[in-house]
């Protein structure tokens, strides 16, 4: 036997050993030592056994002497290689599974810290982001507030002019013996007060001055209604202007020509009895031959008697429908009349939107 193989089961091993002279058994001597394990010679006198327990795994050389009874020892001895077997959980294959688990966990702990880390960085931009959002609108907000304090201030002041403007007009009127003259003056401060009707429209948004004619229009109809020639219960009116913003140059002459063609509308359009009437108003804006510009057609239409022949909007001959005319030609704009079923002005022109 050169080798002998042992497993881990093997935890209690006795190697048994004899010398061969026969004179005297009894009184034969005996050593031991096992290499890599003993770190020196064991005597073991006359007994030729010895033991081991539990011996770690690895390769051991088990070397024996022998002396007869006369005390001469065999120096060359004999060996026995050893080799104990790890356990499984020991072995060599178990230490790389040990190794391809500890990588497959190491490898889950970077991704999960790695998953934390980016977590931890995005909610910080977040807050961050979060906290200069809330920065933004503040200044933002103090901006608007800023714009709208302008915006009052204005609005206060230019309805604080127009005001002192019809109170003069009113006064002037009073000394006016002439009955047309006092009614062209009554007639200017109306028109004076439709203009304050529109600074109470007027917003600015993204560094502009922008109208709402739509509720421009509305509060014009309730103050003119109760002055019109029938019953305003028996007045309809449709207001179908966009409630889109436009900006306040475009907006202003447009409040004027339809303060002018509404006020016409309720004091000559119907006739006393009749029981029922309507106004139409609209406001298309549509796209123009050129890129750039806008085609604006505002209509005002009623059921009335309709336009009497001998007015002509080339040539007005009253106040009203020459205000209208003149704004149509500032606008380098055109005026249009219809009256089948009533009567329905239409004024039509091109604007350049602003880049």
């Amino acid at each position: 036997l050169q080798t002998l193989q042992l497993t881990h089961k093997d935890y209690f091993v006795v190697f048994t050993f004899s010398v061969l002279d026969f004179l005297d058994p009894e009184k034969n001597q005996f050593r031991y030592m096992l290499e890599n394990f003993d770190p020196d010679w064991i005597d073991n006198g006359t007994r030729n056994t010895a033991t081991y327990t539990n011996l770690p795994a690895g390769d051991y050389v088990l070397r024996v002497q022998g002396a007869n009874s006369a005390g001469v020892w065999n120096r060359e001895g004999i060996s026995l290689n050893v080799r104990v077997l790890p356990p499984p959980w020991k072995s060599w294959w178990a230490y790389c599974i040990y190794g391809v688990v500890f990588l497959f966990f190491l490898w889950i702990f970077k991704r999960v810290y790695d998953g934390y880390v980016i977590k931890k960085h995005a909610i910080q931009m977040a807050i961050e982001m979060h906290e200069n959002e809330n920065r933004a609108d503040d200044d933002m907000q103090e901006q608007l507030e800023l714009q709208d304090d302008l915006v009052k201030s204005v609005y206060r002041h230019n309805v604080a002019t127009l005001a002192l403007i019809s109170d003069y007009i009113s006064r002037q009127s009073d000394y006016v013996s002439d009955d047309l003259a006092r009614e062209a003056a009554q007639g200017s401060v109306k028109r004076v007060a439709a203009l304050s009707v529109l600074e109470g429209c007027l917003y600015y948004q993204n560094d502009g001055l922008l109208a709402d004619l739509h509720k421009y229009t509305d509060i014009l109809i309730s103050k003119l209604v109760s002055d019109a020639s029938v019953r305003p219960d028996t007045i309809i009116s449709i207001n179908e202007i966009s409630t889109k913003l436009i900006a306040a140059e475009i907006a202003s002459p447009l409040s004027i020509v339809l303060y002018e063609l509404l006020e016409n509308c309720f004091q000559h359009a119907f006739e006393l009895e009749s029981p029922a009437n309507y106004i139409h108003i609209s406001l298309d804006i549509e796209p123009a031959d050129s890129p750039n510009e806008r085609c604006y057609r505002l209509v005002v239409r009623d059921n009335g008697v309709g336009c009497p022949g001998n007015i002509h909007l080339d040539e007005p001959d009253t106040s009203g429908l020459a205000t209208v005319h003149a704004i149509a030609e500032k606008l380098s704009g055109s005026l249009h009349t219809s009256s089948d079923n009533g009567t329905a002005v239409t004024l039509m022109f091109n604007q350049t939107v602003p880049e």
